[in-house]
């Protein structure tokens, strides 16, 4: 685990060379011991990438066993304001299991090219792939045991091509301070050269590292309060240890907010509006570059991925008209106290076959506090 890292690209008489060399770099075993790595170390380290404050931070890591607590904690560090890469895993020739951290949402992915620039044949693929790097032949610094009498060997894997991304997102980062994390991601997207195939496909991601391209490029609007894909990462009192601003509250009737969602790395967001005692709430979301769905859920649910009967008892309708047209629900507060209720927007189904964009695709959602005896206006 490498936080603002390379590793090295070539040999040469000094050492390795990465491709930030000037980068301030700080370790962390994850495998102290030898044996193999554990969550607890990982939880340790990414602790202390937050301590350090907004950074990028390397995991050259993964497994298919996916771990709560890791999860958990990849989410309050990327709430901390830290970029985390990862390496898409080698595990191609297996029929790609899905790798984690890899495959959560807000990390960005990395897959591994060879020297002719086509998707490494062991380099995994999945929806989750943001862009790739070379992996193969990639001279690393080893432990003289290890390889006498040299301090050098060379290696393969995604594990090798995730810190270079995590380096030029290091350099891009300081060269434009003034970025948020989830800007530098989306810039990192954004900049790749297209690799093997037009367009993006699930082993090269968006294409190619291109460091000079990345260092040029714009950046898009933020994307406000996120990681916010459940309930427990927007709640007083929740996983994030941060509440988000509701759309609505005890002295605002009306909110709204501009966001984004990518079918890889951001399928859905969720915000919380007040409903007085009484009254009702109208939610609209209105689609601006593909099709986006919208669900409303009631102050007891626990999780918008609820099923079964507690999905029946907490859902409160679920609008999903095709294309670009605009979602509406309505929710009434029927209990005798005020209340939170939950709005979920999420990437819709009928997006499967479409050209994914680096920037996600655009909405707007607004909620309105209106009277529960009249029909909501739109």
């Amino acid at each position: 685990m490498l936080p603002a890292a390379c590793l090295g690209e070539k040999k040469n008489s000094l050492g390795v060379v990465g491709v930030y060399p000037q980068a301030n770099l700080y370790l962390w075993d994850a495998s102290p011991s030898g044996l193999g790595i554990t969550a607890g170390d990982v939880v340790h380290g990414l602790d202390a990438a937050i301590h350090l404050g907004p950074g990028v931070v390397n995991l050259s890591l993964g497994s298919e066993i996916r771990n709560p607590l890791i999860d958990r904690m990849v989410a309050v560090t990327q709430a901390a304001g830290i970029l985390i890469v990862a390496a898409a895993g080698n595990s191609r020739q297996n029929g790609n299991p899905p790798e984690y951290p890899a495959s959560l949402p807000h990390v960005l992915t990395v897959g591994s090219l060879d020297s002719t620039g086509v998707p490494s044949f062991f380099s995994s693929g999945s929806p989750h792939v943001d862009l790739s790097a070379p992996g193969e032949r990639i001279w690393v610094a080893v432990p003289t045991s290890l390889h006498p009498p040299d301090d050098f060997d060379q290696f393969d894997g995604t594990s090798f091509a995730s810190p270079m991304v995590a380096a030029a997102a290091a350099w891009v980062w300081t060269e434009r301070p003034e970025l948020d994390a989830a800007q530098v991601f989306d810039i990192m997207r954004a900049s790749a050269q297209d690799a093997w195939t037009p367009g993006f496909d699930p082993y090269s991601g968006f294409g190619r590292l291109d460091i000079v391209a990345a260092l040029g490029t714009g950046p898009p609007p933020k994307d406000p309060e996120e990681p916010n894909e459940d309930i427990s990462y927007i709640k007083p009192g929740g996983i994030l240890h941060r509440a988000t601003a509701p759309l609505t509250s005890a002295g605002r009737k009306t909110g709204s907010i501009a966001a984004r969602l990518d079918r890889g790395d951001d399928p859905r967001d969720v915000y919380r509006f007040w409903i007085p005692r009484g009254k009702a709430a109208s939610v609209a979301l209105m689609p601006i570059d593909r099709d986006v769905d919208l669900a409303l859920w009631g102050p007891k649910t626990v999780s918008v991925l609820e099923t079964g009967h507690a999905r029946e008892q907490d859902s409160r309708g679920v609008s999903e008209r095709p294309g670009l047209k605009r979602e509406r629900l309505r929710v009434r507060n029927t209990s005798g106290n005020g209340a939170y209720f939950y709005a979920e927007a999420s990437y819709a189904g009928g997006n499967a076959n479409a050209t994914r964009q680096p920037a996600g695709i655009r909405y707007v959602l607004s909620a309105s506090v209106v009277s529960a005896k009249k029909p909501a206006r739109h």
